[in-house]
């Protein structure tokens, strides 16, 4: 029995090495990618363009403080992005799923509101907020409204974070639902059941990177922003550490120490079953509990880097998780 599991280790080890030498790729259903590399085409991706709020593109600053290549850089109010079509016209009318993903670096002081999505461009109203929105400050948060009165109000999803750090922010976006990553690890969800996406996003939304419209002058963000996605789905807890994965984000092998199971009699497993049969029957577990346990910290056990390791996790017990430099 050793013998046979010491095979199906070794060679379950090959593969799972042999594959996170390659690189993730990232899926290129994107319908919006920001480079921000250069003013040409880092400010347009998929069907969609990004142009400066002061009507020429030569005002945005594109600084060698990057996560990859060059970053968009904002110093609080100068400007802001307007993303559209690149006909100009909404790019998010009448989507249903949504996956928003970007590198991002602040000070810490806000409010530095990353994006913003809204069904036009009027100020916000308090208790009738209408808007999806990422804040960043000594915490991300992430706001999805469509209210007529407190009483509707949606919890927010919230993080904390350090300071002058960069890190990989993901939100996914369902019709009854939205979660929150942080390089690649699940932090947060919420399920609801109003507020449809395609009344946030309207017939003439806006999206903005680097301002919110509150009051008539707005609030900007300050900082770096770099590798701006957006896909028209919500990606799944896999994919996302697997784009994180994808643009640098170590990974490293969470295989036990000793991975050859002892060799015991099926007898003996049997009778260990048997002798705590009463105990087992005093503890109960709800399905929240579950869920909330395997999420505990912020943890996502997943590949990185093909789902090839997906097969060996189900089978052999191989995995991967982010690697913690904390």
């Amino acid at each position: 029995m050793k013998k046979v599991l010491a095979l199906v280790m070794a060679v379950a080890t090959f593969f799972a090495l042999a594959i996170t030498t390659t690189a993730a790729e990232i899926p290129s259903d994107y319908i919006a990618y920001f480079s921000f590399d250069d003013v040409d085409n880092g400010l347009k991706g998929g069907i969609a363009v990004a142009n400066s709020s002061t009507g020429y593109n030569a005002d945005v600053v594109l600084d060698s403080e990057a996560h990859s290549g060059k970053a968009l850089y904002m110093t609080g109010g100068t400007y802001f992005l307007n993303v559209t079509k690149e006909d100009g016209t909404p790019l998010l009318t009448d989507q249903t799923e949504l996956t928003i993903s970007f590198w991002s670096n602040t000070n810490g002081v806000g409010p530095n509101w990353t994006f913003y999505i809204a069904p036009n461009s009027d100020p916000q109203t308090y208790l009738s907020e209408k808007y999806l929105g990422c804040l960043e400050n000594t915490s991300i948060t992430i706001e999805r409204y469509y209210l007529d009165s407190a009483a509707s109000r949606t919890p927010s999803l919230s993080t904390p974070i350090d300071g002058n750090t960069w890190k990989m922010v993901t939100v996914t976006f369902t019709e009854t639902s939205f979660t929150l990553y942080v390089d690649g690890e699940w932090c947060a969800d919420y399920q609801l059941s109003t507020e449809s996406l395609p009344q946030i996003f309207g017939e003439n939304g806006v999206f903005q990177i680097g301002k919110a419209n509150w009051t008539d002058a707005g609030e900007f963000f300050e900082g770096y922003i770099d590798e701006f996605y957006v896909y028209d789905y919500a990606m799944t807890d896999e994919q996302v550490l697997a784009l994180y994965a994808a643009q640098g984000g170590e990974v490293e092998d969470t295989t036990a120490e000793d991975t050859t199971a002892e060799d015991t009699d099926a007898e003996d497993t049997t009778a260990d079953t048997t002798k705590n049969e009463d105990t087992s029957s005093d503890a109960t577990t709800t399905d929240a509990d579950t869920k909330a346990e395997e999420k505990k910290g912020c943890g996502s056990v997943m590949t990185g880097a093909a789902a090839v390791i997906v097969a060996l996790t189900t089978t052999f017990g191989v995995a991967l998780v982010k690697k913690h430099d904390k």
